[in-house]
Formats: C-alpha cells, sequence, structure tokens
C-alpha cells in the first residue's frame, strides 16, 4: 500500500500488493510508476538472454532472471531494438524497461517493454589469447608513484 500524490489532485491510495510475488528471488526491480504514464511500471533487471526473435514491428526477446525460465520482453522502440546486438546468448545483460501488468483468465500477469539493453561482455580464453601482449602499454613510473602517493594518504587517515 502506498500514496501518491499527481500535480493537482488529492492524495490517492495505491495498492502494488499484485506484482510483490512477481519479484521474490530474482534480479528484476519494479520502481514505481513513472510520470508520463501511471499504468507502465519502470523496471530494472539483470538477466541472462536465452533467446531473441526478429520481427518487422518489434522484436522479442526472452531473459531468465533467475527463477530458472525465461520472460518475454518486448523491443519496439529503435535504440533498444539496435542494443540487442551487444546481447550474448548464455552471458548477463542488463535491462530496463517498463511493466505494464494485465489479468489474464483471473490471473494477474505483466508485459515487459524494453527501452535499454547492455551486454556484460566476459572475455573467453580464446579472446585472451588473441590479445598480443606488446599492444599493451605498461604503467609509467609517474603512474605508479601517484597510485603509491594515494596509496599512503589512504593508509595515514586508518592509523
Amino acid at each position: 500500500m502506498g500514496r501518491i500524490k499527481i500535480k493537482g489532485q488529492k492524495w490517492q491510495n495505491i495498492t502494488l500488493c499484485s506484482l510483490v510475488h512477481v519479484a521474490k528471488h530474482e534480479t528484476l526491480l519494479y520502481l514505481g510508476p513513472p510520470k508520463e504514464d501511471v499504468e507502465m511500471i519502470m523496471v530494472v533487471g539483470i538477466g541472462i538472454p536465452k533467446h531473441i526473435e526478429k520481427g518487422k514491428e518489434f522484436d522479442k526477446v526472452c531473459m531468465d532472471f533467475g527463477k530458472g525460465y525465461a520472460k518475454e520482453i518486448i523491443v519496439k522502440s529503435n535504440h533498444a531494438r539496435r542494443q540487442i546486438y551487444t546481447l550474448k546468448m548464455g552471458q548477463y545483460a542488463l535491462f530496463y524497461g517498463f511493466a505494464k501488468p494485465y489479468t489474464e483468465n483471473k490471473r494477474k500477469k505483466v508485459a515487459l517493454y524494453a527501452k535499454m539493453f547492455q551486454g556484460m561482455y566476459v572475455p573467453m580464453a580464446a579472446d585472451i589469447k588473441k590479445i598480443d601482449p606488446n599492444d599493451i602499454e605498461e604503467m609509467t613510473i609517474e603512474n605508479e608513484s601517484k597510485l603509491n602517493f594515494i596509496d599512503e594518504l589512504l593508509k595515514g587517515d586508518k592509523e
């Protein structure tokens, strides 16, 4: 139960209890209604992409947020559709978007709409072997002395 005040109106009681059971044991956070559309709820999550489907009007990304099954995310905006290319199957990705609650067969469900994706790429052993050690610059003595100076300052604060 919460209270919300819309510009020029009185305080209203709202209930988000229908979504509380959805957020248990997964990395999908419901942040509350955005300003532009009260029916939609802002959502942030970290999950693993399991399946991607391309379409003419919109795309669909299925992500597992920790419950063992994939939730469907509808991707309509051009910006988010281009960011699908940063996703890699089986590797973590950040998702930001909106959730719209609805009722189907007397059961409460949530439809997810994407505004942003960001793949969290972790290099594989083969990728690391491809890197030429000569391309990596070594830290100069000047930079090392700056780091040592900062370490000494921090140690002085603890004592």
